[in-house]
């Protein structure tokens, strides 16, 4: 199913990238809801099929996601990826397919369980994601299904989070090949706009605190001399 396409996978590549770089840099400009993710990872075909005709490979891929409160949130993923070419076809008849390439866009939805346990970060903890779209592999496009696990670890103002991801490349009727395409990936992304736009919602709904210059126990806002500070008697008189 996976086709010899190594000449795509290298601008494949170069646009997840300028696409995540850019995401990147206007997480870090603007403080609104959106996360933004860059991520890389090893990926293996499982399937039967596709694991005699290919062998280990990388992908990469580019995430948008909104927030909705602190255990949902929806977005979009663009990821591709390359796999080594593996032993020739038993069957004589068939044409070694070579290089495998794959390229996808995906709706994605996200769930964090333990999304409360810090509440300055929208992206730390547990991490399952379910997810539908199309790749591109070969000459056709296909549906694609995929599903993620994984844990968001905050480390200043990013999150980075390790993760194990399957991609289920839907085949139908194909005369030549009718075989599923599974791939298990294992790699790290790293999540941008994490903790500003949380941090700055956090500040404008919490008052500051109170003053007391003179440390007389009656609030600046309250006290008539606020410079000077109140007798032993605790009446609100000239002093």
């Amino acid at each position: 199913m996976l086709r010899r396409r190594a000449r795509c996978f290298t601008p494949v590549v170069a646009l997840i990238a300028a696409l995540g770089s850019g995401a990147s840099q206007a997480a870090r400009a603007d403080d609104g809801p959106w996360l933004f993710s860059l991520g890389a990872a090893a990926s293996l075909p499982v399937s039967d099929s596709q694991h005699a005709l290919f062998g280990p490979g990388a992908s990469a891929q580019a995430a948008v996601a909104l927030p909705f409160g602190r255990h949902v949130a929806g977005g979009a993923r663009l990821f591709g990826g390359l796999l080594s070419d593996g032993p020739r076809p038993p069957d004589v008849n068939r044409l070694d397919p070579g290089l495998g390439t794959w390229l996808g866009l995906s709706l994605a939805l996200t769930l964090r369980p333990l999304g409360d346990l810090d509440p300055t970060r929208r992206a730390t903890g547990l991490l399952v994601s379910v997810e539908a779209g199309g790749a591109w592999t070969g000459a056709l496009v296909r549906p694609a299904l995929s599903g993620a696990l994984g844990w968001g670890i905050a480390w200043e103002e990013i999150t980075v989070t390790p993760e194990v991801r399957v991609l289920h490349v839907v085949q139908f009727e194909d005369p030549i090949d009718a075989s599923q395409a599974v791939l298990v990936s294992a790699g790290v992304s790293v999540v941008f706009g994490d903790s500003s736009a949380i941090d700055a919602t956090i500040a404008e709904g919490v008052p500051d605190p109170p003053t007391d210059r003179d440390q007389d126990r009656v609030f600046d806002d309250v006290d008539a001399c606020p410079d000077v500070p109140e007798d032993a008697d605790d009446l609100a008189d000239e002093d």
